[in-house]
């Protein structure tokens, strides 16, 4: 289920870097909507410009970094940014506090632990890692999502008893390529396996 907005005008072409709001002016949804979508459009541009399309920052230098131990690995803790979107491993029970420790930086606790594949977040049930010794193309998946109150209940404002938002929100899974061809190696060109051209075909 989508949220309930009056439209979505936001046009790149237009190169708007801005909404001001009027005074007396009746505040409609569009505004507000528009204002992110343009923020969103230039971050994004902005990472990929200065940054490049997937990278992993120094002071999070083993994010995302894979640990193979038999028939399983984990999935290091860290930021890590994919075509502008910030993806971001806070760890195994962040919230345990035996397990997490403070960040002066962001002014947060961070779990300490590296996540096992098979616990992800966002990935429920994924399918089991083959530790047959063949070749495996394991890539990390990042794209956004909307979430509403059926998602998140506390979005239901306990004032009012309604929802006044939605949220847009980063999810990343860590993914192992089901039919990795033979012979493959770190040098392989993904674009040759067809099973990697099928999973990230645009929908």
């Amino acid at each position: 289920m989508a949220g309930d907005y009056t439209r979505f005008r936001y046009n790149p072409l237009k190169n708007t870097t801005g909404v001001q709001m009027q005074q007396g002016r009746v505040l409609l949804d569009q505004d507000w909507n528009e204002f992110v979508q343009l923020q969103d459009r230039r971050w994004r541009s902005e990472t990929m410009d200065i940054m490049g399309r997937a990278v992993v920052p120094i002071d999070t230098k083993t994010a995302f970094e894979l640990d193979i131990a038999g028939t399983s690995f984990t999935i290091g803790i860290g930021r890590m940014y994919v075509d502008g979107l910030q993806a971001e491993n806070h760890g195994i029970d962040p919230l345990d506090p035996t397990k997490r420790v403070y960040d002066p930086i962001l002014g947060e606790l961070v779990g300490v632990s590296a996540i096992p594949y098979e616990q992800q977040p966002y990935y429920p049930n994924p399918p089991a890692f083959s530790a047959d010794g063949n070749p495996h193309l394991v890539y990390l998946d990042v794209w956004e999502r909307e979430v509403t109150y059926l998602e998140d209940p506390k979005l239901i404002d306990q004032a009012v008893a309604v929802d006044t938002a939605t949220l847009v929100q980063t999810v990343w899974q860590v993914k192992v390529l089901g039919d990795t061809p033979a012979g493959s190696t770190c040098s392989t060109a993904p674009g040759t396996m067809p099973g990697w051209v099928s999973a990230t075909a645009p929908s």
